[in-house]
């Protein structure tokens, strides 16, 4: 990728529409975001760009993805060949857990003195939730009793919760 950095946004491009078809919420990225991208070494392949794409996505709740969150990705995290999510060169794999506290910690420095709106706890169940009902769908193909006991959940429940989140309900093909 570092001798094909004009290949990037129609690859960025092709990962964001993969995403949206597989039920992931429809994002874009800011131009000053996609010129991060382009200027990013990639140590990696082309993996490492379609896992960072797919984590921007799932995490970030605005449409546009901005350039300080595209930054904030590339300098912060790394994946590794297994596709676990590294810090900083050489640090221990991030957990699901340790990205969620690191986000929060950056929402609530975007904030200043301020404290964001109340009903954060919701607020952040609904943006796990959601892509996670996604991603359990896509996997399964739709077949939301597959999706259901994927996620140790009733039928019922998943297709109450994705009702409650908008999540296009779409019958089962037998």
């Amino acid at each position: 990728m570092r001798e094909r950095r004009e290949d990037i946004p129609d690859l960025v491009r092709h990962f964001l529409k993969s995403a949206a078809k597989s039920g992931l919420p429809a994002r874009d990225i800011e131009p000053d975001g996609m010129e991060l991208l382009k200027r990013h070494d990639w140590p990696g392949n082309v993996r490492e760009l379609e896992n960072i794409v797919l984590r921007m996505v799932a995490i970030h709740a605005q449409e546009t993805v901005p350039a300080e969150v595209i930054a904030a990705q590339l300098s912060e995290a790394r994946l590794r060949p297994e596709s676990e999510v590294a810090g900083p060169a050489g640090a221990a794999p991030q957990s699901l857990s340790g990205m969620v506290e690191t986000w929060l910690r950056e929402e609530f420095a975007r904030h200043g003195a301020e404290l964001p709106l109340p009903g954060l706890y919701d607020r952040m169940l609904r943006e796990v939730e959601a892509p996670m009902l996604r991603a359990a769908l896509a996997a399964t193909n739709g077949n939301q009793v597959k999706a259901a006991d994927l996620l140790g959940v009733n039928r019922n429940t998943l297709r109450k919760k994705m009702r409650d989140l908008g999540i296009a309900i779409h019958a089962e093909i037998a």
